[in-house]
């Protein structure tokens, strides 16, 4: 069974034992009118018993501690999920009890111990996170776009930005064991027009490597960069003129002494960054796409010199401490007559460097014993291997197509230790390349489903792909981010309109709760077949739209979501609130700690 429920335990009071995954978990259900104060909880065998600064109850057994978390206590209302203040009470006979809050009577209760954080994160104005990663001292950071003051953390003074529109922005936190992180560190990003932010990455030193775009002509560069100069021409008005960015920041200096590197990137149209990575020299690589003809400067010699059409997706390879005029170690286009578009980038420990992306164009350049040599359908995904040590066109190894007879979208990728590649993104395609393994092998319905996908291009053409499943319900289902857990395990996030997406050990947040896009978070075990592979999968949203789109793992397992949210009600665990105006969106930040013998401490992820 899913789920048992003792009927009046205490006068009016239930109890529901619940799986969440391989794990038990309880809640307490007080009908209206019921007293919660009648619960009493008594742990047999414990030394001690206390609660700490962040409201988890610590039971001290044989020089162990054991922690049960905060309880996340709340009531659904027409108007949403309302969160109710309440913690743990300890009395002198070590009986525990909860102390709560002002919450409505003639509404049921439910007092539930689960162990997760959410809370939004922004100003008053409007704020958006687009990238996340985990740094070496056990802090999260995050990126994205922001047009709110921000109550900066003490003795911080920020590099720049506080234009007239949005700014990017850079922010670390302190993630304690339980309860709220605390802002450690922030920075704007920008100049006097629009910015916004992309993504990032957190090297072994703790350096900051982010990139994003740009309409300010002013944007903070250093004298080594690619190009000190906006390419596009400073006009708020014309997003389609935006530069892409590069930064390297070094959060221990002050203000203008943490940029280490900076720059502009691409020629007088638009250019959008949408992944970039780190390899271990220190060397980064920014992959987006472009509508310029004129990329400025264009490394000598290139694998495609021109754009030969539309959006052309593009390459960058920079060291960000080379000389002034040495920065630039290679880039180039790569793409076909119509539109392409670069959505991840990897690099192996020989050097090799890995591009996925989504094409529309039938003259995409494929490669000789490619896997897919023809475009299947209206887009698919392709998947290209540089060797950046050989000269011209031979600098593409290998490329191919991939996908169905639809739309083939993939949003993130990632390389695992065995070099292999997982895509994750959205297709319409109904024969999308699925495996025998596969947790569905069928479109759910509606107009997209998830995908995941993982593909060894070592293999023989044909049998590239190892691992090929779809995700969803009968509505539409987005994937954006997705993190490697270890073990075949893989963690997804993105937006789903359907409701009956599947739900596994779901927290509180997991039931879909309004007509518009939930956030969802869902963990397949990629190495068990069929439906035995979900391990978790949950909503997480409000009233309005909710959208996950970077997920991360700290070395221990846990899961940190991040997004933007139009929501004031979502389901926080921190009493955080929603303070931008009706219509604008606020970041949000979600933690699902791993549960016991589910997924294992993480894989370092190669792609943010």
């Amino acid at each position: 069974y899913a789920r048992v429920r003792y009927r009046q335990v205490y006068p009016g009071i239930d109890l529901v034992y619940r799986s969440a995954g391989r794990q038990l978990e309880y809640d307490f259900v007080v009908t209206p009118g019921a007293d919660p104060s009648r619960i009493r909880l008594r742990f047999q065998g414990a030394d001690s018993i206390s609660v700490d600064r962040d409201g988890a109850l610590v039971m001290e057994l044989g020089g162990r501690q054991i922690l049960q978390p905060r309880p996340f206590i709340y009531q659904d209302t027409p108007a949403g999920r309302v969160t109710v203040e309440g913690d743990y009470l300890v009395a002198r006979n070590r009986e525990v009890r909860f102390r709560l809050g002002r919450y409505d009577r003639t509404r049921p209760l439910v007092i539930d111990p689960v162990l997760v954080y959410a809370g939004f994160f922004g100003g008053e104005k409007g704020d958006s996170i687009t990238g996340m990663a985990y740094g070496p001292d056990g802090s999260l950071w995050l990126t994205g776009s922001t047009i709110s003051p921000v109550e900066l953390p003490a003795q911080n003074e920020p590099l720049s930005g506080r234009g007239v529109a949005s700014d990017a922005f850079l922010a670390k936190l302190r993630v304690p064991a339980h309860g709220a992180p605390t802002l450690l560190y922030w920075t704007y990003l920008g100049g006097g027009s629009r910015d916004y932010g992309g993504s990032i990455w957190v090297d072994d030193t703790g350096a900051v490597y982010a990139t994003g775009s740009t309409l300010s002509s002013d944007f903070p560069t250093t004298a080594n960069a690619v190009s000190t100069e906006l390419g596009g021409g400073q006009n708020p008005m014309r997003t389609n003129n935006q530069d892409a960015f590069a930064v390297k920041i070094d959060p221990a200096a002050s203000g203008q002494d943490s940029l280490v590197f900076g720059t502009f990137l691409g020629g007088t149209k638009l250019e959008v960054p949408t992944a970039l990575t780190v390899d271990a020299a220190g060397m980064i690589y920014v992959v987006g796409y472009t509508s310029s003809v004129n990329i400025d400067p264009l490394a000598d010699p290139t694998v495609q010199p021109a754009n030969r059409g539309g959006y052309e997706a593009f390459l960058y390879k920079i060291s960000p401490s080379a000389e002034k005029g040495a920065a630039l170690l290679f880039n180039t286009y790569l793409g076909g007559r119509s539109t392409d578009v670069a959505t991840g980038v990897a690099v192996d420990s020989a050097g090799g460097v890995f591009i996925s992306g989504y094409t529309m164009s039938d003259d995409f350049p494929f490669t000789e014993g490619c896997h897919q040599c023809l475009l299947g359908g209206g887009a698919d995904a392709f998947i290209a291997r540089l060797n950046l040590n050989k000269a011209g066109l031979d600098a593409l190894e290998y490329c191919t197509y991939l996908g169905g007879s639809d739309l083939d979208f993939p949003q993130s990728m990632a390389m695992d230790a065995s070099g292999g590649l997982w895509l994750a993104g959205y297709t319409l395609s109904r024969d999308l390349p699925v495996t025998l393994d596969a947790y569905r092998s069928a479109h759910a319905g509606g107009d997209a489903d998830a995908f995941l996908l993982r593909v060894d291009l070592s293999r023989p053409a044909g049998q590239v792909v190892t691992y090929g499943t779809y995700f969803g319900g009968s509505g539409t289902d987005t994937a954006y981010g997705l993190a490697l857990l270890g073990r075949g395990q893989v963690a997804l996030t993105g937006y789903t309109l359907s409701d009956n997406l599947p739900v596994m050990g779901a927290p509180p947040a997991g039931e879909r709760r309004s007509l518009m896009a939930d956030a969802f978070v869902s963990v397949l075990d990629t190495s068990t077949p069929g439906i035995g592979a979900l391990i978790f999968s949950s909503y997480f949203g409000g009233t309005n739209q909710d959208v996950g789109v970077s997920i991360a793992p700290d070395p221990e397992g846990s899961i940190y979501v991040a997004g933007y949210s139009y929501s004031r009600t979502l389901p926080v665990t921190d009493g955080s609130r929603k303070r931008g105006p009706f219509g604008s969106s606020s970041g949000f930040l979600l933690r699902l700690d791993r549960l016991p013998g589910e997924w294992p401490a993480s894989e370092p992820a190669p792609s943010n």
